[in-house]
């Protein structure tokens, strides 16, 4: 009898902890619900890998009922109570986990009632939030009490010395120095003096020049046409060539 005595006191204890914190919630329903759910102004918490339960948590939903259950780590189980505003009261048992996404899932089977799902998530303030829905009915909630962050997030190295330069641009290649006349054709002698046509044609063409043979005068030659007109580098003609009568050149082969 002894041994039972001290079990029930536990479980009296355990029920009490859980209704006494509900009833912080259900005196706090005279600022609002919604203030409940309000997130509270931005704390730079450290950034955590894996949150988990701390033990007592209540949970505060916006059509005025509060929820309380007991666990620890990633997985909720156990029983679970809530109290609505009118003063009304449910019991049943919770289960769902934690997940590593933030995400965090609960179902509550309520003794006699519809079963509660609350989906959720993790902010950075540490606290859960989400929407619940059974019965017909659909809730938004928020934990009153921020929840443990089990495994804290790596903290990055900080940068030794300063940043490196970027590399200089590479510096633009040099121009390319200009053909010589002869680059595109063989340099042939004038051999006598002739006139520059701006086409192979001396009935139809204009005299754009006159080149004086006999003095060693060479020219580029690009070819000749089987006519007899020679197409040869003559910078005053139209894009720096000009023609002239193939036999007024001294061309190898002649």
């Amino acid at each position: 009898m002894y041994i039972r005595e001290i079990a029930d006191s536990a479980v009296s204890f355990t029920a009490s902890r859980r209704k006494a914190i509900l009833s912080i919630a259900v005196a706090s329903s005279a600022i609002g619900a919604l203030s409940l759910l309000a997130p509270p102004p931005a704390q730079a918490l450290p950034r955590c890998n894996q949150f988990g339960f701390p033990g007592d948590v209540l949970l505060r939903q916006t059509n005025g009922w509060s929820v309380a259950f007991s666990s620890t780590g990633t997985t909720a189980s156990g029983p679970a109570h809530a109290t609505g505003d009118s003063g009304a009261t449910m019991d049943g048992t919770v289960s769902g986990s934690i997940f590593k996404n933030r995400r965090v899932n609960l179902v509550i089977k309520w003794n006699g009632g519809p079963t509660g799902e609350y989906t959720g998530q993790v902010g950075d303030d540490y606290h859960i939030s989400g929407d619940t829905a059974g019965g017909g009915t659909q809730s938004k909630f928020r934990s009153v009490f921020p929840i443990s962050c089990l495994i804290p997030a790596a903290a990055e190295p900080p940068l030794e010395g300063p940043l490196p330069a970027e590399p200089a641009p590479a510096p633009p290649p040099p121009p390319r120095a200009p053909l010589p006349p002869d680059s595109m054709s063989k340099s042939v002698v004038v051999n006598q003096d002739t006139d520059v046509y701006n086409i192979p044609d001396g009935d139809n063409g204009t005299v754009i020049g006159v080149l004086d043979g006999g003095e060693g005068q060479r020219v580029g030659l690009y070819g000749c046409d089987e006519n007899g007109w020679c197409r040869i580098s003559f910078k005053d003609g139209p894009n720096g060539k000009g023609f002239v009568w193939g036999e007024h050149l001294e061309r190898p082969g002649q």
